[in-house]
């Protein structure tokens, strides 16, 4: 639909970000696909490509990476701070996966390296339901109005709801699997309507800080 075009491609042109594009297929055809098939249009698996490819059009300069549904391993060297702007996924899927990989891959590491996520609401789409076993779903009625985030958290019957659940993962979850990784866990969380801080005492040496904000 297009939806995202205008404001992905602002994203691509602002030379202030360093931008990395992450390109996702199935868990196993990711890990076999060519990266010519892209520049073609070709998605692999298929004989018709079902959207037309405009990555010719991306500079050279920002590098392109297979992803397999988003499964990407990270290895986190950073000291101090990692920003990542979220533009142009699905955010109560595709997106909460990327999010969740880099963060299970910070607690893995030996950084102690804040952590930055930013979600940019007019260039993040969502479907009706995200995962499993978490409350992060949207009506369908809603979603074929406007599957745009801001709008769909423009409902303030959803929007406390869905943010309590979506921070839960991150915060509750997260902090009990990894409890030997650090010493203390906190993460921010800011979006409209909802504004929570968190923080957990682990059993490890490092105190970690993720924020996340939605605008």
């Amino acid at each position: 639909q297009n939806r995202l075009k205008d404001p992905i491609e602002k994203y691509l042109s602002d030379n202030s970000y360093t931008s990395l594009i992450l390109l996702e297929a199935g868990n196993v055809r990711g890990n076999l696909v060519s990266i010519f098939d892209f520049f073609a249009g070709k998605a692999p698996g298929l004989v018709t490509p079902v959207y037309p490819s405009t990555l010719v059009e991306v500079p050279l300069s920002v590098p392109l990476v297979v992803s397999p549904a988003g499964n990407s391993r990270y290895e986190i060297l950073a000291d101090r701070e990692i920003n990542v702007t979220f533009t142009g996924g699905n955010h109560n899927y595709c997106i909460w996966n990327s999010a969740r990989h880099i963060l299970e891959n910070l607690l893995n590491s030996e950084s102690s390296a804040l952590v930055n996520f930013r979600y940019d609401t007019a260039a993040i789409v969502a479907q009706v339901k995200g995962i499993e076993g978490l409350n992060i779903n949207f009506p369908r009625r809603n979603v074929t109005k406007s599957n745009l985030l801001r709008d769909l958290l423009s409902d303030k019957t959803l929007q406390a709801n869905y943010h309590k659940s979506y921070l839960y993962y991150f915060a509750d979850y997260l902090a009990g699997e990894y409890i030997a990784m650090y010493r203390t866990y906190t993460i921010d969380y800011e979006a409209e309507g909802f504004k929570k801080t968190v923080t957990f005492e682990g059993k490890g040496t490092r105190d970690l800080r993720i924020t996340f904000r939605y605008f």
